[in-house]
């Protein structure tokens, strides 16, 4: 390995993203067999006060969250406490959403865990107008909603399918954090302190920002820079569309979003992740069945070859996707400018965490900075 080389081409990727103005602000942090290899934090935290972006800068972790989230989910099955092939209603009796001819079907938290529960995320033009009409949140909107309020709601929006029969990215991971507070009697946000960022060390994690002025400012792709994302605001990826309120997490009464109600910093998310790799948060068996392919092969917007395991997307087949990475790399990304992947076979862990989306997600930019790492490695 030339660490020196990934560290020559990841400075001057970030750098060009910086100054073509793709990405406001950025941290990476990249690890190759459990050593740091390269750690960079650039551009401004807050363009229009010209901050600079540092290595403890707080980012809204939006779908960052969810693997966070499912580990816990299995650790409490691991302890008994979760069953997985159980139905929702067994932990929120009132938690039955309709299928459109009016059948109330049994969801089981694996489905919510691996998204084949057939709930929206109101981000698709399908099911946009439904989900909003009934005043659901996302996670990232809606300031000041408590768990049962967001329940209450999101029970109201048809599913899109029969539970089981198909794979749709969506909020069963809210879902799981409500059942995760049914069964501890406490917040999500304590849970996971208790049980992930408190054992690893991790602080500026969480559910909640106890220095604000560590947190980015949000932007969003536009000509001839990207624009502040200050209020509640919609992002537009694709044909989908995504509200947001970036000041949400300040809130204290919003409720724990297991799908992206966290945020954190590049150095906790790695350090997390690196957790994961190694296998010190679960049981080998679980490790196995969250790093195995359970639904969406081939739907995930990574491309062919790709589909979910549990918490995050499973590369099954590289050659086919074009991707450098072994078979069983695991990635995800986040709203509001952030990916990550974990390669358990090279030992490779990549934490990508921006201000600007979708730039920071899925782009040229995140290929570019994957494709640095492993030429170092050749």
């Amino acid at each position: 390995m030339q660490s020196h080389l990934i560290a020559a081409e990841a400075d001057a990727i970030v750098e060009r993203a910086i100054v073509e103005h793709r990405l406001v602000g950025v941290s990476v942090v990249i690890g190759v067999g459990g050593r740091v290899v390269y750690r960079r934090s650039a551009g401004s935290a807050d363009r229009n006060t010209g901050r600079p972006l540092r290595d403890d800068a707080v980012f809204l972790l939006a779908s960052v969250t969810k693997p966070f989230v499912s580990v816990l989910a299995m650790q409490l099955a691991e302890a008994g406490h979760l069953d997985l092939a159980a139905p929702v209603s067994d932990y929120l009796p009132d938690f039955r959403p309709a299928l459109p001819d009016g059948s109330r079907p049994d969801i089981s938290v694996l489905q919510l865990l691996t998204h084949t529960a057939g709930l929206p995320y109101g981000m698709s033009p399908d099911d946009y107008t439904a989900f909003h009409a009934a005043g659901a949140s996302n996670g990232m909107d809606v300031p000041g909603l408590t768990s049962a309020d967001a329940a209450h709601r999101l029970a109201r929006v048809p599913l899109l399918f029969a539970p089981g029969t198909d794979w749709e990215y969506s909020t069963g991971m809210d879902v799981v954090g409500w059942v995760i507070e049914a069964v501890t009697g406490r917040r999500l946000g304590e849970s996971v302190a208790e049980r992930i960022t408190g054992p690893l060390g991790i602080t500026g994690t969480g559910f909640t920002v106890s220095d604000a002025a560590r947190l980015v400012t949000c932007y969003s792709d536009a000509t001839p820079e990207p624009r502040a994302v200050r209020e509640e605001s919609v992002i537009v990826t694709g044909p989908n569309r995504t509200t947001v309120t970036p000041g949400r997490v300040l809130n204290p009464t919003s409720y724990h979003s297991g799908g992206a109600g966290m945020a954190g910093t590049a150095a906790g998310v790695w350090t997390f992740l690196e957790a994961v790799r190694t296998g010190r948060l679960l049981t080998p068996e679980s490790r196995t069945r969250m790093q195995t392919l359970q639904a969406g092969r081939d739907k995930i917007p990574t491309g062919p070859g790709v589909g979910f395991g549990i918490g995050w997307a499973v590369l099954d087949d590289p050659a086919r996707n074009g991707s450098p990475q072994s078979k069983g790399t695991l990635n995800w990304a986040g709203t509001y400018g952030h990916n990550w992947f974990v390669d358990p076979v090279r030992e490779i862990t990549v934490v990508s965490l921006s201000n600007t989306t979708p730039a920071g997600m899925f782009s040229d930019y995140t290929l570019q900075l994957r494709d640095a790492v492993y030429r170092g490695l050749s």
